[in-house]
């Protein structure tokens, strides 16, 4: 099988994030692009159990010679413990053991972002839920929430003054 990469991570976080101001553009376009990360997920599954096939052919090969005979790879007895640390010594079973954690490696991020594209969805429509309910709509005078960096708008201190003593929230609560 030919080799599949990883859709790469600058490509990923463009994909993933969301512009507040392109919500209809990026709604429109999330099928498509959770279906390309999708396929691209199942393509490395296929692939990382396709050379899982290969290794584990690799392994039975050195294990069979082993077998028949132990005293060239340096073993006294074939036992599971002893063949697993004489198949570590040979070059051509780790390189491939270590492609194989590559790949899974790849495979694993690959599931990941697939379901990073699933929040983005949920985070979509959260958006466009919000934007129906005018949450974005209103004054344009910012102001910083103290637990973060979100801008949200100030009201003016009239207001604020207006409504303390509507609500009588300058006393305290008894």
């Amino acid at each position: 099988m030919e080799k599949v990469e990883l859709i790469p991570q600058d490509t990923f976080v463009e994909d993933v994030a969301i512009d507040p101001d392109r919500l209809d553009e990026l709604w429109m376009e999330q099928s498509q692009v959770f279906d390309r990360y999708a396929e691209n997920y199942a393509d490395l599954m296929l692939y990382r159990d396709d050379f899982m096939i290969g290794l584990t052919a690799i392994k039975s090969k050195y294990m069979k010679l082993m077998a028949e005979e132990p005293k060239k790879y340096g073993l006294k007895k074939t036992t599971d413990a002893n063949v697993s640390v004489a198949l570590t010594q040979i070059p051509e079973y780790v390189k491939m053991l270590r492609e194989y954690n590559k790949i899974n490696h790849d495979y694993n991020k690959a599931k990941d972002r697939k379901a990073a594209l699933i929040q983005k969805k949920e985070s979509l429509q959260n958006m466009v839920t919000l934007h129906g309910q005018g949450y974005f709509a209103g004054p344009s005078v910012p102001r910083k929430l103290e637990s973060g960096n979100r801008l949200i708008s100030q009201k003016s201190s009239k207001e604020s003054v207006s409504i303390r003593r509507k609500y009588n929230l300058n006393k305290k609560n008894e």
